[in-house]
């Protein structure tokens, strides 16, 4: 079903290697989530309290869970899943292809201090719930137009070197190791620092050139080369002590050894009291009498303790210490669908349809439709009834037909013109519609039906008059081209709509196209009767064998359902796939519809049966008493 959306397992573009982390993401349905229908914002009572946005919704809650495997223990930064709605528009000449994001939402987990999220070497699983609106657009596909939903996975490790790249220069801008426009090699890249928190640059120019040992703000996330981070660690002395002579690079903020300890001093703990305190306010450097006597006014910091371990870090293997980062970011993702049911107790959907009329010159009409279990691909029963034809009408041909219309509105663009398109699939057609261009088709054409008075052998029953009586079944297009009705209250750029045509070609001889007597008697003019039927046609999954429980003797007895896989969403398995009604056989509905009428005559014969039952009981009871009389 639905091969557009058929989930293609993702891969890395090379070849993974064997250290890799292996992702899997299980929901439960092969990726289908059913849906009722949403609320619309009319049904709300204007008198209660709960009005609009405040009134609850009915979201729903999707479940699933993450599979990690790796083949020796790993950090992370962070794990994160979520799921995203696209749609893809081409809007046609003078208008570029649109791809726009409609909905968004992850979850992700993140470590609270500096050692990552620990990964222990074999298959991990995480569970994981994201809410969906109720009235999220669903799944969708046209012509021009296509609605999507992606369940993707990212396990985020350090950057590898391949992926790391200097920042380019700032011009003027203050970075953490250097100063007016000179590259710094921990500086974050562009995606970082827009996520980022902006330093602060109260105080103009000058702010930004922090003393020797103070603290400035880093931006999170912004990852360091090694050589860069190497050098700084080596010169970390230098801008440390107090009785080290300070250069004036150091103070500054400049490149060199001192600014390269500050940018490290930034990233570590703060330092203590007196190491924090500058030459500059000290002393100068050359009075060190000064400058001994300020440092042993300093305060004393307390001893440091180590912080004591908790229970995770207790319960943590050996190798923990010894984990090393994964390099780099690790994605997986899948096809979720979306299919709303207008059902409101979730179970298979039926039809039951009747409409009838009078039309001048083709009589009384009659049109029965019926399904037991009412889907794209379904079998419906067609029953077409024309009562009172006149001696002198032709009846040539009788359709039903499936008009499908969608309309598109570009969601960057709301109050631009909708794009609209109507499809017709002819469901039954008995007898023949006179070519176009032919408006007065005489007796060589084909007829289904065709009086003594239009030059017919057909019989015509007395003031009756002729009867046309059309009952049989025909099957609905599959879902590769017809398209589940949009319910009221989904919010959707893709609207689509359907209803069920009825198309009957006669003419009257004597009479024109309008009804009226021709002024030379003849062949009548081509007329036809239209009645639409509007329905709401439900997705092909929603059949019983999906919406309700099945019996053990059903699965005992069939055999013939293949297993499918858990990583596609209503995969299409070819001609043998049953679980949707377009992979069911024709005869396999025609019995479920003979079983479905037989249980519904039951109950009519049993109240029958019980009724006689009652009456005979009666009349012995009436018997008796005039016996007794």
């Amino acid at each position: 079903m639905l091969r557009y959306l058929s989930p293609s397992r993702a891969g890395p573009s090379s070849r993974p290697r064997s250290d890799d982390p292996q992702l899997r993401l299980d929901v439960p349905n092969y990726g289908v989530v059913f849906l009722p229908q949403p609320e619309r914002p009319e049904d709300d009572d204007p008198t209660s309290e709960e009005v609009g946005d405040n009134k609850p919704r009915h979201d729903h809650m999707l479940h699933g869970e993450l599979e990690v495997t790796l083949n020796a223990p790993k950090r992370a930064k962070s794990i994160r899943v979520g799921l995203r709605t696209k749609i893809k528009l081409d809007l046609g000449p003078g208008r570029r292809a649109e791809e726009t994001v409609l909905f968004e939402r992850s979850v992700e987990i993140v470590s609270s201090t500096a050692d990552g999220v620990w990964l222990a070497a074999g298959t991990q699983r995480f569970d994981f719930t994201i809410i969906l609106p109720s009235n999220l657009a669903p799944h969708d596909q046209h012509s021009n137009g296509i609605v999507y939903h992606d369940l993707y996975a990212e396990v985020e490790g350090l950057p590898s070197p391949e992926e790391w790249k200097p920042p380019r220069s700032q011009g003027s801008s203050s970075s953490l190791f250097g100063l007016r426009g000179k590259r710094s090699p921990s500086a974050a890249n562009s995606k970082s620092v827009s996520r980022a928190v902006s330093p602060n640059r109260k105080g103009g120019r000058n702010a930004s050139r922090p003393a020797s040992g103070a603290s400035t703000p880093l931006t999170p996330g912004a990852p360091a080369h090694p050589a860069a981070l190497s050098a700084a660690l080596s010169n970390l002395a230098v801008s440390g002590g107090v009785n080290s002579a300070p250069s004036s690079t150091g103070a500054t903020g400049g490149s060199g050894s001192g600014g390269t300890g500050t940018g490290v001093t930034t990233r570590s703990r703060p330092s203590p009291p007196h190491l924090s305190r500058t030459p500059s306010r000290l002393g100068s450097p050359t009075e060190p009498t000064q400058s001994a006597a300020a440092a042993l006014l300093a305060p004393t910091p307390p001893p440091r303790l180590d912080r004591a371990p908790s229970y995770d870090d207790s319960q943590r293997p050996k190798e923990a210490a010894n984990g090393e980062w994964l390099q780099g970011s690790f994605k997986t993702k899948r096809s979720v669908m979306l299919i709303y049911n207008p059902n409101p107790g979730d179970g298979a959907n039926e039809l039951h349809d009747r409409a009838s009329g009078y039309v001048p010159g083709l009589g009384v009409w009659e049109l029965v439709l019926v399904s037991d279990v009412w889907t794209i691909c379904a079998l419906l029963q067609i029953k077409v009834n024309l009562a009172s034809l006149m001696p002198s009408t032709t009846v040539f041909a009788v359709r039903v037909l499936l008009a499908q219309t969608h309309s598109i509105t570009s969601p960057r663009d709301p109050d631009s013109q909708k794009l609209t398109g109507t499809k017709h699939f002819v469901i039954l057609e008995q007898g023949k519609r006179p070519p176009a261009g032919h408006l007065h088709p005489d007796k060589h054409y084909i007829a289904l039906w065709r009086g003594p008075g239009a030059g017919g052998k057909d019989k015509v029953d007395g003031e009756s008059g002729g009867s046309v009586t059309i009952d049989t079944k025909a099957r609905l297009p599959n879902d590769n081209v017809s398209r589940p009705s949009t319910l009221p209250g989904v919010v959707t750029p893709i609207n689509v709509s359907h209803a069920l045509v009825l198309e009957v070609f006669f003419s009257v001889f004597g009479e024109d196209d309008k009804g009226q007597p021709m002024k030379v008697p003849g062949p009548g003019g081509l007329r036809m009767l239209r009645v639409s039927r509007p329905v709401v046609l439900p997705s092909c999954a929603l059949i019983p064998e999906v919406t309700s429980l099945p019996t053990y003797e059903s699965i005992a007895s069939d055999k013939s359902y293949l297993a499918p896989s858990r990583d596609a969403a209503l995969p299409s398995g070819g001609p043998e796939w049953r679980i949707c009604a377009c992979g069911l056989k024709l005869e396999e509905l025609e019995s479920r519809m003979r079983e479905a009428a037989r249980d519904e005559q039951s109950p009519s014969l049993a109240g029958l049966a019980a009724a006689a039952a009652a009456d005979d009981k009666a009349e012995r009871e009436r018997g008796r008493v005039r016996d007794r009389a």
